[in-house]
């Protein structure tokens, strides 16, 4: 006969076997209106999710026009119950971000549809590094901003995270759009208050690339003649000292009233970041 400990470990397998999969599968559909032509390439961010860009097929179904992959809906709560957002990007551009509209197709399939703007607003591609390397986090900021042929825009929040070091921020809209970093500590479960990448006054975005930065990553950034022989040409970098300065002075350019606790956290977060690179392609 079976023993206790046995009829255990069989109701346990029984149980995970038993156990729907956590994920929903869902068929996402993008429509793209505006467009000088049929872009070359198409990917799709998901749920302000830079990890879950993935790239977008142009539908061969007759009855279905437009571009799709799938996604499995990891969330708590799941479409449609929950909203789903999205961007599109391309080679040479990005849209604004929109709720999808759920449908269902011919297999009884559920859809998210999303209908874009093909916007002609330029783009530029933001690398940023970390010496040592570190891991860092980023946030996109895009308001959203109406326009009668499509459905209202959603503003577009958007993170990614780097483990190795480096990370390429593409397809940013500037001066449209902005985003900050944010230094991880893991050891003490801490990260740094956010540093403001691009200059928030920003109006053109053809300007020489040390320009389009936040004035206060330009005022404390190493000059590259008698600064940092690891600072290449083209490229601003702030030590160390820099980025905590430039921290303390964003925080108080947006709150004034902020206790200055924050500066001493900053130090804490950033103690084995020795140089921060950014550059401008």
């Amino acid at each position: 006969m079976m023993d206790a400990i046995q009829i255990l470990f069989i109701l346990v397998a029984a149980a995970a076997t038993a156990t729907p999969p956590s994920g929903r599968k869902v068929v996402v559909r993008v429509d793209l209106t505006g467009c000088a032509g049929t872009p070359a390439s198409v990917d799709v961010v998901l749920d302000g999710d830079e990890g879950t860009r993935r790239p977008l097929t142009l539908s061969k179904d007759p009855k279905e026009s437009g571009w799709v992959a799938e996604w499995i809906d990891e969330r708590k709560r799941k479409f449609p119950g929950a909203r789903l957002s999205a961007s599109v990007r391309f080679n040479d551009g990005r849209t604004y971000c929109q709720f999808a509209q759920p449908e269902k197709n011919d297999n009884d399939a559920l859809v998210a549809r999303f209908l874009f703007y093909c916007d002609d607003a330029p783009v530029l591609n933001v690398t940023i590094g970390t010496i040592p390397p570190r891991i860092f986090s980023y946030e996109r900021r895009l308001p959203g901003k109406a326009r009668p042929v499509v459905p209202p825009r959603c503003a577009c929040v958007e993170k990614g995270n780097a483990v190795s070091g480096t990370a390429v921020v593409r397809q940013v809209m500037f001066p449209q759009e902005n985003f900050s970093l944010q230094f991880l500590n893991d050891a003490e479960n801490a990260r740094s208050s956010d540093l403001l990448v691009l200059d928030p006054a920003g109006e053109n975005a053809a300007a020489e690339g040390r320009e389009i930065f936040d004035d206060l990553i330009r005022k404390n950034a190493v000059v590259v003649a008698g600064g940092d022989p690891r600072c290449k040409v083209g490229e601003v970098c702030l030590r160390r000292g820099g980025i905590i300065v430039a921290l303390g002075q964003q925080r108080a350019r947006a709150r004034p009233k902020l206790l200055p606790q924050a500066y001493s956290v900053d130090e804490e977060n950033l103690q084995n970041l020795s140089l921060l690179t950014l550059a401008v392609k």
